[in-house]
């Protein structure tokens, strides 16, 4: 059980989030282990994706919708030669074309790089995979998908910023089959490791470990290309659809077969101030029964520090406020006037944080939207009694 007074705090807490769970699994595990109710996360990542995911709890909350709207980069690997049915490893693999094939023996790195370069670099419009969390009619899509019925959804723009091709590599897949298969992780179909380094020593992301079950009964070899890349993009990038989008425009068919987020806006996982403050976890399964009284098993998160760890390195709301967005200082008359929802004399552009001082220190008292005639209206007002 845990005191009021933690109950009370706010803060971000960075999450290196492992793969085979969902972000929602994560947002679970810290509330539990805070004992705090109100938790939220800053952008999904699917169950097959591993990396940073942004958390908040208490007050830090109304801190997300700004966070999310930040650039995110990416390090995954493209699958060239095959589609699936959800873009990405955890779907079934559609039957290859005869010219499909083709396409992939024809393939060479500069093609693959030109292309990106003409056609998946810079501005771009995108159609969002039916497997997304974008809302249709109320619904989510991928609930929509999942029940067979069809999701079209409308084309966004979106910016990628960068899209670089870290490796090539053709390989074979020996016994894969011409028709249909589904995909379950395992061991890995090409017998190599699943990370590598790149020429500069760095880790990069490699071949995803997949079980492949045969239910054509003629099997052959598969020849496919795949491609580590680093992304850079704007909110709203969905990466599966961009290793869809790169097989289509080769002809090849492509979907991912892994993906780790490594930055949110300043939030950089490979940041040495912040690495002492990311939070990780192990998967582990539990079975129980469900309300039909069918047995059911599902993964869990158990996180690997305590939660007074995880309340000392957690980022207070004027340091995250100081990540996120631009700051204006503000005396105690005018955080109160905030604080009652009154207007600001002040011309800011964008969410901007307005920080008061205390005989405690600085604190968040609100995040300010402009409007108009030089006035910043309190978009979100912040209590300064769980602030630290």
């Amino acid at each position: 059980m845990k005191g009021p007074e933690q109950a009370d705090r706010s803060g971000i807490v960075l999450v290196d989030k492992p793969k085979g769970v969902t972000s929602h699994d994560l947002v679970a595990a810290i509330r539990s282990t805070l004992g705090i109710r109100r938790v939220g996360h800053a952008g999904t990542l699917d169950p097959m994706a591993t990396g940073l995911l942004i958390i908040g709890f208490g007050q830090a909350t109304r801190l997300l919708k700004v966070i999310v709207g930040h650039d995110k980069t990416y390090l995954a690997t493209i699958r060239l030669g095959q589609a699936t049915t959800t873009d990405d490893a955890d779907g079934k693999i559609l039957p290859a074309k005869a010219d499909s094939r083709l396409a992939v023996k024809n393939l060479g790195r500069a093609m693959v790089e030109s292309t990106i370069a003409d056609h998946l670099t810079g501005d771009i419009n995108q159609v969002p995979d039916s497997f997304s969390a974008i809302k249709v009619n109320g619904r989510r899509a991928y609930d929509l998908a999942r029940q067979g019925k069809e999701v079209e959804l409308q084309s966004r723009p979106i910016h990628i910023d960068r899209f670089q091709v870290l490796d090539y590599r053709p390989l074979t897949l020996h016994g894969g089959p011409p028709g249909e298969t589904s995909q379950n992780q395992g061991r890995d179909l090409t017998g190599t490791d699943a990370s590598k380094t790149d020429a500069t020593g760095a880790e990069t992301v490699g071949t995803d470990r997949v079980d492949t079950e045969v239910v054509d009964t003629e099997a052959r070899d598969t020849e496919v290309v795949d491609l580590d890349v680093a992304v850079t993009c704007s909110s709203g990038t969905y990466i599966r659809a961009l290793a869809r989008d790169l097989g289509g425009l080769l002809g090849t068919g492509g979907h991912l077969t892994s993906l780790r987020r490594t930055r949110v806006g300043r939030f950089d996982i490979g940041d040495p101030a912040l690495q002492g403050r990311i939070v990780t976890g192990q998967v582990s399964s539990r079975t129980y029964r469900n309300r039909q009284g069918q047995e059911e098993t599902r993964n869990r998160v158990d996180l690997a520090q305590p939660a007074e760890e995880i309340l000392r390195d957690s980022i207070s709301l004027v340091d995250a406020a100081n990540l996120i967005m631009s700051t204006v200082e503000v005396d105690r008359e005018e955080a109160a006037m905030l604080a009652n929802g009154r207007f600001l004399k002040a011309q800011v552009n964008g969410p901007t944080a307005a920080v008061a001082r205390d005989g405690e220190g600085p604190y968040l008292a609100a995040v300010l939207v402009p409007y108009k005639d030089s006035l910043a209206k309190p978009d979100v007002v912040f209590h300064r009694g769980s602030q630290w």
